[in-house]
């Protein structure tokens, strides 16, 4: 590749930076730095490099990052814009760190260039996440949300795990993003939007995680129809729907289906639905229940109709 001209290798070098990794619910310290990666290779490379501003693209923060590095990755991006992943760790070990939120303040002056922003790691508390993840991501397309609530993932349940009364949220949601068209969570509590008109799709990983530990109060009939409910008032545009878990559960009473002829929200958009790992006395009611008039693409694990 030493013999390719620089603006072929630039385009190259555009494609090894990570751009859609809202999905990604980890990322390995392998791909934290691509740039200092493309720039070892040889002298050419990191002249290439550095004059390609679409490379300095992708920004990662961690507490490994260091002011230099950050500072010196925003200006080589130049006016490109940027997908940006906030990895918080242990926010433990982010408390006792001088440099951290002062990092996160400086990425901050570049909130009108992000196109995409995901955040990972672990909180003591769900209020502890408004630290880290913006009022405002006013540009922002895809985001993608990994966090762990150590204080019993509170607020990441739908669920209260006492009562098992559906709850929307503990915590109001703070974040407008008007121009979001796709985002994925870990549980679907994790959804902090108080504006997104324009989302078209919705992924959740963890739906088993989402709904608390008490079954018996509050029937999963009643839970996935209010579900439901919540997604249709804040996501009218819905295209996609993607509801999965890692391991196979039955939320559902099936004889509860019976005792209700309560009609369920319209998806008017909705095209295609994908329900991964949930059994079968789950989706066969949920099936028979969704609203989804141009539905064309239906998933369920394995079996695509």
């Amino acid at each position: 590749m030493e013999n390719l001209p620089p603006e072929v290798l630039s385009h190259v070098f555009a494609f090894a930076i990570p751009r859609h990794g809202y999905r990604d619910h980890y990322v390995s310290e392998t791909t934290n730095d691509p740039q200092a990666e493309l720039s070892l290779v040889c002298r050419y490379w990191e002249q290439v490099v550095i004059k390609t501003p679409q490379v300095w693209s992708y920004i990662h923060l961690s507490r490994n990052t260091t002011e230099k590095t950050l500072r010196r990755r925003i200006e080589l991006s130049s006016r490109e814009s940027l997908d940006v992943r906030v990895d918080v760790g242990d926010d433990a070990d982010v408390d006792s760190s001088t440099t951290f939120p002062d990092l996160y303040d400086i990425l901050l002056e570049t909130i009108d260039r992000w196109r995409s922003f995901v955040f990972q790691g672990t909180v003591s508390f769900q209020r502890m996440l408004k630290l880290w993840i913006p009022k405002r991501l006013p540009n922002v397309v895809e985001a993608g949300y990994y966090g762990l609530i150590e204080d019993d993932d509170e607020g990441l349940e739908l669920c209260d795990n006492d009562t098992g009364e559906f709850q929307e949220y503990r915590f109001k949601p703070w974040t407008a993003a008007p121009k979001l068209r796709r985002f994925a969570a870990e549980t679907a509590g994790q959804f902090y939007f108080r504006d997104c008109p324009l989302v078209t799709e919705f992924a959740v990983s963890d739906m088993g995680e989402s709904w608390g530990g008490n079954s018996d109060v509050h029937s999963w009939h009643d839970k996935w129809e209010e579900y439901f409910i919540l997604l249709a008032s804040r996501c009218p545009q819905l295209e996609v729907l993607e509801l999965s878990d890692s391991w196979d559960f039955d939320c559902v009473d099936p004889m509860g289906w019976t005792r209700t002829e309560t009609k369920w929200p319209r998806f008017p958009h909705l095209h295609t639905l994908k329900i991964n790992a949930v059994g079968s006395a789950s989706t066969i009611p949920i099936i028979s229940k969704f609203n989804a008039p141009n539905l064309k693409t239906l998933h369920l694990g394995d079996i695509h109709y």
